[in-house]
């Protein structure tokens, strides 16, 4: 046996199968190193949440193949990306890209995101990487703003009520300067989502304005209510009976008066726009009764007496004839209850502008 030339022979089989191989893991390598995830990340500041927003974009080398991502890691430890996730599927090229979205807090200084991605080709499988980091310039910080406004209330009384809001985002107090005629000015600092009231009386309630810092937030004066008509009441001494009765107009508003006797038990009376209404207390002497009108604390409140009329008659004599006294009693007007009424229309009545 020529023992070169099986040496020579065996040398050649074992090169020849080292070729084949290289071949082949060339044939496999080629296409992998083009398949691979593309990274980009870009980062702004949103002011509303004094965050930064991280926006990542991830997307496909192939054209004609799905990948299929297996593994997404960020940074900073323990943040989160929206969409991008394993599992979730990568389009191909060309149908579009995955997007997620990372907050991260105003004092963070960067963000990184790598992604792996997975190709199963009928020939083989192909798992490769890719990543983008950013790094942050400055702080994020929510801009410290307040959110002003202004209404306006107009009283039967001439006066206006300003009511000055303070937005529920605002970041910052509004310091409002209320200015009316005749020289009227008064300052309000309002928190964030708070709101003070400022009354700009009669004599100074034309020409109203405020203002924060230098812009003009709100401008107007008193208007007409329309509905300032004014309650009457009156009171009624009978030989038996004290009786109130309260006669609301059509253009007026809801009005409520509590009645509080010296003897028995109280009563209120509400009266409707529109409505008479009465209430009676027994005669009998020493009576007197409370009256309050509600809304108005002390300056609603009266004390009035039953006085029994003279042409009552006297104990066991019949009474005969009109009781004249009954009709001069029944047009006593009720000082107190009518002067309640009437400062009740003039403070509580309000018509809203902007």
């Amino acid at each position: 046996m020529n023992r070169f030339r099986s040496t020579v022979r065996r040398a050649a089989a074992i090169a020849g199968a080292a070729l084949v191989g290289t071949v082949a893991s060339l044939a496999l390598a080629s296409p992998a190193s083009a398949h691979h995830p593309i990274v980009n990340g870009s980062a702004v500041c949103d002011a509303a949440t004094g965050q930064w927003k991280v926006t990542w974009v991830v997307g496909n080398s192939e054209t004609d193949l799905e990948g299929k991502i297996t593994k997404v890691v960020l940074t900073p430890d323990g943040s989160t990306v929206t969409n991008i996730a394993v599992d979730a599927i990568l389009p191909k090229s060309g149908d579009g890209n995955l997007e997620g979205v990372q907050m991260l807090p105003g004092t963070a200084t960067g963000a990184g995101l790598t992604v792996e991605a997975k190709w199963i080709r009928p020939t083989h499988i192909v798992q490769t990487e890719d990543s983008d980091s950013i790094t942050f310039e400055g702080t994020c910080t929510t801009p410290q703003e307040p959110r002003p406004s202004a209404k306006f209330a107009s009283a039967c009384d001439g006066s206006v009520t300003v009511t000055l809001i303070n937005g529920d985002d605002a970041t910052a107090a509004a310091n409002f300067t209320v200015t009316g005629a005749g020289g009227f000015t008064q300052t309000q600092s309002v928190i964030p989502g708070g709101s003070k009231s400022v009354v700009v009386p009669a004599a100074n309630a034309a020409n109203i304005k405020v203002t924060v810092g230098d812009k003009t937030i709100a401008e107007g004066g008193w208007e007409d209510p329309k509905n300032c008509a004014e309650p009457v009441g009156t009171v009624e001494s009978t030989c038996t009976e004290l009786i109130f009765t309260i006669e609301n107009p059509a253009d007026g508003q809801s009005v409520t008066v509590n009645f509080t006797p010296s003897v028995g038990s109280p009563k209120t009376l509400t009266v409707a726009p529109g409505e008479t209404k009465s209430v009676s207390f027994p005669g009998t002497d020493g009576l007197t009764v409370k009256t309050a009108v509600e809304g108005l604390g002390e300056d609603g409140q009266e004390t009035v007496a039953w006085e029994k009329p003279a042409d009552c008659g006297s104990p066991g004599l019949p009474v005969t004839g009109a009781s004249i006294g009954g009709a001069i009693a029944a047009g006593v007007a009720l000082v107190g209850v009518g002067a309640g009424l009437l400062l009740l229309t003039r403070r509580r009545r309000r018509t809203t502008t902007t």
